[in-house]
């Protein structure tokens, strides 16, 4: 099943966007602070994790920071904070897209330009604009490759 890990505290924003994205098929799990959705993390596989950047107990950017030491699967900062530097660091610190609220629903729709899927993926595969670090490029199929990765 496609699963998406979406980590936002804008109730408005949550029921917007899951709706839309239940709409395609997607699964997707919420998780409203860092706590939540490094318990999510762990305990799940996600072909998709949205992040916002400012959370209460938290950032998207070191929540990122922990999904880049294990995993390949697509990150996209999703924020109000949108400062060039904002921006540069979400893409330098691993995550291969960064929108900026407000934004238009209609960019996680079909067809978009931002989300759309490759031949025969199971899942829309983002558009990676920046390589990751070589130990994290060799998952290919586009799932989650934390199992993969992950010290045993």
């Amino acid at each position: 099943m496609k699963h998406i890990l979406f980590v936002e505290d804008d109730r408005s924003l949550i029921t917007g966007l899951s709706f839309v994205l239940q709409k395609q098929g997607y699964t997707v799990d919420v998780a409203r602070t860092s706590l939540e959705a490094e318990t999510l993390w762990q305990n799940g596989f996600y072909d998709l994790v949205i992040l916002d950047v400012s959370l209460p107990d938290g950032s998207g950017y070191d929540l990122c920071r922990t999904i880049r030491r294990t995993s390949a699967v697509p990150v996209l900062f999703l924020s109000a904070a949108d400062e060039e530097t904002d921006v540069i660091m979400g893409l330098d610190i691993g995550g291969d897209d960064y929108i900026t609220k407000p934004f238009k629903l209609a960019i996680f729709s079909p067809g978009s330009t931002h989300f759309s899927e490759g031949p025969g993926s199971s899942f829309p595969r983002w558009r990676r604009r920046f390589p990751l670090p070589a130990s994290l490029s060799g998952s290919g199929s586009g799932r989650s490759s934390k199992t993969a990765l992950r010290s045993v």
